[in-house]
């Protein structure tokens, strides 16, 4: 990260991401409380931190979750690829196994 002091405030944030439109949306009320309910979140898990004016800085730990979440992610695509060719040779065995058994006849 290029700027150490680098924050972010939830209206900007949402600004940014939704455009201005978010403010005459009927339930921005809503979709503001259902981001900062994320975001605090986020500071409970110690992966942002909360400034006394109410941005969001993100924190060291924040890098560790994130390196993590790419971990588990590998490991989740290393499993489905492992699964996908266990069961090609399932289906190669059945086949093998039927064609014996119709040669065998």
């Amino acid at each position: 990260m290029r700027d150490q002091d680098y924050r972010i405030e939830i209206f900007r944030y949402l600004k940014d991401r939704f455009g201005a439109e978010l403010f005459l949306h009927p339930e921005r009320q809503r979709i503001f409380s259902e981001y900062r309910f994320i975001l605090d979140s986020l500071v409970e898990s110690k992966d942002l931190v909360k400034t006394p004016n109410g941005a969001y800085n993100v924190s060291p730990q924040a890098l560790n979750t994130l390196s993590q979440i790419a971990i588990e992610d590998r490991q989740h695509r290393d499993a489905i690829s492992q699964q996908r060719k266990l069961n090609f040779l399932t289906a190669a065995l059945i086949l093998v196994t039927l064609v014996a058994a119709l040669v065998g006849n």
